[in-house]
C-alpha cells in the first residue's frame, strides 16, 4: 500500500510535486518568505502565496484566498478537482512511487481483456455506454470553475448549491451534446474480440453523433491514442453546429418583430441572431464554455483548414464569431491562419501568464479547460470583450445629404475609415511590436516576429506589409487611397504598436539550442533533437539563425572520463569536419619531437607513408602513451571551451573567461603568434552574437562606453590578441557578478550574471596575474605552434592551414563542409555538457605565466646567479647581496619586493621552494640570521664589523633536506672575507 509519507519521501518531501504545478513556486526554494501567485492576477493582484517547510513536508500558503497550507496531495485534489483516493493514485502514476518493498503502483489504465469473438459479433467496433455519470468522471471534464459555476446555476427554486446542482446541470449539457460515459468497447478483428472497460481512475468518454463517434480518454498516457473515431468521419464535420441551429430557432420562434434592432429604411431590419457562436480547440473545452451557457462548435482537429470552415453560415447565425485557440505555438499559428482567412472572425486570445501554470505531467497549460482551473466565469466575459477581428477599417455606405445610399453601377459605394484599434491588434499578431533595449536611443526598438524569428525593422516596413496585405486581399481602390490619405499609418501613430515581453532564452543549465535556415536542434548531454521551425517554441533574433542548412550526422567522437584516474579521453570516429581536423593539428603539441626528430631516423618510405597516415592524428605511435595522453587532453580542452562558449547558461559557480595561449612561449616578453588561437574563436560570430574588441588597445578600459554594444542579447565578449599588460581584473565582475554597461545619450543599464556574455580572450601572452582570484576565473586553452612561419631556420618546413587544406577555413567552405563543421559545434557543446571544464594538461600554461612576470632578463640573471655549481641553491644567501648584483647588472630602480616577487616566479617555474616554511620566523615569516652583513663599497663586498640581523634568502630544491648549517663562505671571489670564516650572505 502506497501512503501519503512514501509519497513524501520519493518527492523531497513533496516539493517536486509543487514545482510540477506551481514552477513559479522556486523563488521560495531559493529565500524564505519570497511570494508568487497561484491564482489569477485579477485574483491575486498582488502575490501572496509563500512556499514553506514544516513537519517534514513543503507547503503552499495562499494567504489571499483563505485557504489553509496545502501540501503536495492537497495540491493535487485542488488542480484535479478530485477526492485525496484519486489524487494518491494520480501521484503513482505520475512520479513512479513504490511501497516499503520497492514495488511500484499499477499505471493508470483501461482494463483490457481478449476473448473469441461471439457469432453475432460483426468485425469493427461496438460500445456500452453507462446509464449516467459519476461525480468524479464529470469533474475529469469539467474544470473547478466551471463545475464550481454549475453548482450554483439554479433552474428549480429551493436548490441547494453544491455537488448535486452541479451533476444536474452538468449532465443536462452533455446530453445536449450527446457526450456519454462508456461501460466499455469491443474491437473485433480476426474473429478475436478485444474488450477495453473504463475504471474510476480511467474514465472513457464518447460523442455519439449517430453514424460515427468520436471516443475519448482524458487520462490516456500517449497524446496519439487519446482519440479515436467509430464508423464513417463526415468531411469537414462541425460538432455542435446542430446545437446551434437548434438554439437559433427557438430565439426566431420566440422572438417579435422589431425586438432584435431598429428598422433602417435603406437596409431593412436585421434577422433574428445568436449572441455567439464559439469555436473551441476540442471537446472537452467545448464543454466547459457550454456549461457557461454559450453556442459552441469544434472541429475534429484543431489543425483544420481554414478555407474549410462555414465562416459565412456562422456569421449569418450568430452576431460574432468567436475563436478560443490553445496557447502553444500550434494553436497561435492556426488561429492566426484562421483570423487572416476571415477577417469579421474575433479571437480571444487566452492570457500568457496560464502557461506559466503546470499540470500534473509538468506539461504548460494551454486550453480553455486549464484557464476555467484559474479564472472566474467573469473573468472569461472580460476575454470576450478583448477579442477583436484582423480587419482593420471600418466601412460604411456612402450616403448623400439627405441620408440615401449611394450606388454606382447597381453597386453600393462604401466610405473606408482605419480602426486603429484594430490595426495595432492585427499588427501586434502580425508579430509587430516594440521590445526595449536599453542601449537604443528611444529605449526600445521597432521588431517583427515571423514564426520563431525576430527581425528588427523600421516603420516603412509596417507601411509596406499594409499595403501587401490588402494586395493580397485585392481591396478596392478607395480602401488603399483611405490609407494613403491616412496619419493612422504615420509614425506617430504606429508609436502606439504593443509593447512586449519576448523571452529569448533558448538554453538551460542542461540544453542549448541553435537554430538553423531549415531546423532547429536542441543540444543536450546525451543527444540532439531535430526540430522544425514551425514546431519549436523558443524564439530567436534573426541574426542568430545560422544561415546554413543542416543535416545532423553521427557523433564524429566519444569523449569520457578514465574510470581509474578521471582524465579525459576521447575516441575519434570521423576527421571529414576540416575544422575538427585543425584542432587536432593545434593541440599536436609534441609534433616536432615525433614529425622532426623521430619520424627522421625512419626510412624515407616509412616517413612517407606515416605522414600520409597521420596527417590529423593526435596518437600517432611515434609518440609515447603519455604524449598521446596530453594531446588528448589538450584536444578535448578546446572543444569543451568552444562548447562552454556556445553554452549561453552561466552559472557563477562555473564562470570562467577563456584565455587561449600559445603553448611554446620561449622568452618572456617577446609576441609569438601565428598558431590559429583566433581563427578558432573568432569562428564563432557566424554563430552567436559577439562584442569585439581590440586586446593590443593599451587604453581599452579607459573608455567608459567600452560594452555600449552590449546587451543580454550578446552571447560572447572577444578580446582579440591582448597585449601583455591586458587588465584582466576590469573583467572581474562580468565573469562571476553583474555587469555595468554605458552608452552615449541613453541611462546606463546592469546585466545580471545570468543577462552578461560569457568572455575569451586570445593572446601572445600569459595572464600577469596569478593570484587566486585570477586562477579560478581562467579556462586556459593552449595552441601548439604546428602551423608556423619560418623566418629564421627554426623549423624544417613552414606551415599553414590555407596550404594544409587547400582553402581557407569557413570562408571558402562548401556547404557539405559546412555541415561537418556545424555538427562538430554542436557536439562540442555536448562534450562541456558531459565533462565540464577540461583543464590543460601539465604546467605548461602555469610556466607560460611565470616565465612572463619574471621577465627574460631577470630569467637569464637567476639561472646563472642560482645554481648548484655556485653553492647558492640549498644556501643562505642574503638578500641584500643578491638584490644589489641584479641592481647593478639590469635595473638600477628595481625595489627590493619587486626582486622577491620575481624570485618567487622563477622559483615556481623550476620547481623549487622559496624560503621554506620551516625556516621562517612565526612573527615576521622571513628567514631572519644574525650575521656580519656584507657592504659594497670601493667596488667590492666588505662584511661589516659587527653581527646584525639581516633577511636571506634560501632555494630549495625538489628532495633536498634542509640545514641549518650549510652557510655558503665564498660567494664572490672579489669579496674580501676570510674562506676559513662561515658567513652567511
Amino acid at each position: 500500500m502506497i501512503t501519503p509519507q512514501a509519497i513524501f519521501a520519493q518527492t523531497q518531501d513533496g516539493l517536486d510535486i509543487i514545482l510540477r504545478y506551481y514552477p513559479q513556486a522556486e523563488v521560495g526554494v531559493k529565500r524564505k518568505n519570497a511570494k508568487f501567485r497561484i491564482r489569477s492576477e485579477t485574483e491575486d493582484p498582488s502575490p501572496s502565496a509563500v512556499l514553506s517547510h514544516y513537519n517534514g513536508v513543503w507547503r503552499v500558503t495562499d494567504f489571499g484566498s483563505g485557504e489553509k497550507a496545502m501540501d503536495a496531495i492537497g495540491i493535487v485534489m485542488k488542480e484535479e478537482n478530485c477526492d485525496f483516493a484519486t489524487a494518491i493514485k494520480l501521484l503513482c502514476e505520475h512520479h513512479g512511487i513504490t511501497d516499503e518493498e520497492g514495488k511500484q503502483a499499477a499505471k493508470l489504465g483501461p482494463t483490457i481483456k481478449q476473448r473469441a469473438a461471439t457469432a453475432d459479433e460483426e468485425e469493427g467496433t461496438t460500445f456500452i455506454t453507462k446509464e449516467t455519470f459519476t461525480v468524479a468522471e464529470l469533474q475529469t471534464i469539467f474544470s473547478r470553475n466551471s463545475w464550481s459555476y454549475l453548482s450554483r446555476l439554479k433552474y428549480v427554486a429551493g436548490d441547494e448549491p453544491g455537488d448535486e446542482l452541479a451533476t444536474r446541470n452538468a449532465l443536462a449539457v452533455c446530453r445536449k451534446y450527446r457526450f456519454f460515459s462508456l461501460e466499455s468497447y469491443t474491437l473485433v478483428k480476426n474473429r478475436k474480440a478485444t474488450v477495453i472497460s473504463s475504471t474510476e481512475l480511467f474514465p472513457i468518454f464518447l460523442f455519439n453523433e449517430g453514424d460515427w463517434q468520436k471516443i475519448y480518454k482524458p487520462r490516456e498516457r500517449e497524446a496519439q491514442h487519446r482519440f479515436f473515431s467509430i464508423g464513417q468521419k463526415p468531411d469537414h464535420y462541425v460538432f455542435g453546429l446542430e446545437q446551434c441551429q437548434r438554439r437559433l430557432e427557438e430565439l426566431q420562434k420566440n422572438d417579435k418583430p422589431g425586438d432584435s434592432a431598429e428598422e433602417e429604411p435603406d437596409t431593412g431590419s436585421r434577422e433574428t441572431q445568436l449572441p455567439e457562436i464559439i469555436i473551441c480547440s476540442g471537446g472537452s473545452d467545448a464543454l466547459n464554455v457550454a456549461a457557461m451557457g454559450y453556442s459552441v462548435v469544434w472541429f475534429n482537429s484543431e489543425t483544420v483548414d481554414p478555407k474549410t470552415i462555414p465562416f459565412a453560415k456562422f456569421r449569418k447565425m450568430a452576431e460574432r464569431v468567436y475563436n478560443l485557440p490553445d496557447l502553444d505555438v500550434t494553436g497561435r499559428k492556426k488561429a492566426h491562419e484562421l483570423a487572416l482567412e476571415h477577417l469579421d472572425l474575433f479571437t480571444a486570445y487566452l492570457p500568457d501568464e496560464l502557461a506559466n501554470r503546470r499540470d500534473l505531467k509538468g506539461k504548460a497549460c494551454k486550453d480553455v479547460r486549464d484557464y476555467f482551473n484559474y479564472y472566474s466565469t467573469e473573468d472569461f466575459k472580460n476575454l470576450l470583450a478583448l477579442a477583436l477581428p484582423y480587419r482593420f477599417w471600418d466601412e460604411e455606405p456612402r450616403r448623400t445629404r439627405d441620408g440615401k445610399i449611394i450606388k454606382k453601377f447597381g453597386r453600393i459605394q462604401a466610405e473606408y475609415k482605419p480602426n486603429n484599434r484594430r490595426l495595432y491588434n492585427f499588427l501586434a499578431r502580425s508579430g509587430f511590436g516594440k521590445l526595449p533595449m536599453p542601449n537604443s536611443k528611444d529605449g526600445e526598438v521597432l521588431i517583427q516576429v515571423l514564426g520563431n524569428v525576430v527581425f528588427n525593422i523600421d516603420y516603412k516596413h509596417i507601411r509596406r506589409y499594409i499595403e501587401g496585405f490588402l494586395e493580397s486581399r485585392h481591396a478596392s481602390e478607395d480602401l488603399f487611397n483611405a490609407f494613403y490619405r491616412s496619419d493612422q499609418v504615420g509614425n506617430n501613430s504606429l508609436e502606439n504598436i504593443k509593447r512586449v515581453a519576448l523571452d529569448f532564452q533558448d538554453y538551460g543549465r542542461d540544453y542549448q539550442y541553435l537554430f538553423f535556415a531549415n531546423e532547429v536542434w536542441k543540444v543536450t548531454a546525451t543527444g540532439i533533437e531535430v526540430i522544425k521551425h514551425q514546431n519549436c517554441d523558443r524564439i530567436v533574433w534573426a541574426d542568430k539563425v545560422i544561415q546554413h542548412r543542416v543535416k545532423k550526422l553521427a557523433p564524429m567522437f566519444t569523449v569520457s572520463r578514465n574510470a581509474q584516474t578521471s582524465m579525459p579521453q576521447i575516441d575519434i570516429h570521423n576527421q571529414d569536419c576540416l575544422f575538427f581536423r585543425y584542432l587536432i593539428n593545434t593541440s599536436r603539441v609534441f609534433w616536432k619531437k615525433e614529425l622532426e626528430e623521430r619520424l627522421g631516423e625512419h626510412s624515407q618510405a616509412y616517413q612517407t607513408d606515416y605522414l600520409a597516415n597521420h596527417q590529423w592524428s593526435v596518437d600517432g605511435p611515434l609518440l609515447s602513451q603519455e604524449e598521446r595522453a596530453e594531446q588528448h587532453q589538450h584536444l578535448i580542452n578546446k572543444m569543451a571551451s568552444l562548447g562552454y562558449l556556445l553554452h549561453r547558461y552561466k552559472d557563477p559557480a562555473t564562470a570562467y573567461c577563456v584565455w587561449a595561449m600559445d603553448y611554446n612561449m620561449q622568452n618572456a616578453g617577446q609576441s609569438y603568434g601565428g598558431t590559429g588561437k583566433s581563427l578558432a574563436y573568432d569562428n564563432l560570430k557566424r554563430l552567436i552574437r559577439q562584442d569585439y574588441h581590440n586586446g593590443r588597445n593599451d587604453r581599452l578600459f579607459e573608455n567608459n562606453f567600452i560594452f555600449a554594444r552590449v546587451t543580454k542579447h550578446t552571447d560572447f565578449l572577444f578580446f582579440d590578441d591582448a597585449y601583455e599588460y591586458f587588465n584582466f581584473k576590469f573583467l572581474f565582475s562580468i565573469i562571476t557578478g553583474s555587469m555595468d554597461c554605458v552608452a552615449k545619450g541613453v541611462d546606463g543599464w546592469v546585466l545580471s550574471n545570468e543577462e552578461s556574455p560569457k568572455l575569451c580572450i586570445t593572446s601572445n601572452f600569459p595572464p600577469r596575474d596569478t593570484d587566486s582570484a585570477t586562477a579560478r576565473r581562467l579556462w586556459f586553452t593552449m595552441f601548439s605552434d604546428y602551423y608556423h612561419k619560418n623566418p629564421n631556420g627554426e623549423y624544417q618546413e613552414e606551415r599553414d592551414p590555407k596550404t594544409e587544406f587547400g582553402k581557407s577555413l569557413f570562408t571558402d567552405f562548401t556547404a557539405e563542409e559546412w555541415n561537418l563543421c556545424l555538427n562538430f559545434y554542436a557536439q562540442c557543446i555536448q562534450v562541456w555538457l558531459q565533462l565540464g571544464k577540461v583543464d590543460t594538461p601539465g604546467q605548461m600554461a602555469r610556466q607560460n605565466t611565470y616565465r612572463n612576470k619574471m621577465g627574460a632578463s631577470f630569467h637569464a640573471w637567476a639561472d646563472v646567479f642560482f645554481n648548484e655549481a655556485n653553492g647558492r641553491l640549498n644556501a643562505y644567501v642574503q638578500k641584500i647581496y643578491a638584490h644589489e648584483v641584479y641592481k647593478r647588472e639590469y635595473d638600477p630602480k628595481m625595489s627590493s619586493q619587486t626582486f622577491k616577487d620575481k624570485l618567487r616566479y622563477w622559483c615556481l617555474y623550476n620547481g623549487y621552494t622559496l624560503d621554506p616554511v620551516e625556516l621562517q620566523n612565526e612573527k615576521q615569516k622571513r628567514i631572519l640570521q644574525s650575521v656580519y652583513k656584507l657592504e659594497f663599497r670601493q667596488g667590492q663586498w666588505l662584511k661589516n664589523d659587527k653581527l646584525e640581523t639581516v633577511e636571506h634568502l634560501y632555494i630549495q630544491t625538489p628532495g633536498a633536506e634542509l640545514t641549518q648549517a650549510g652557510l655558503l663562505r665564498d660567494p664572490s671571489p672579489h669579496m674580501a672575507i676570510d674562506p676559513t670564516e662561515k658567513i652567511g650572505f
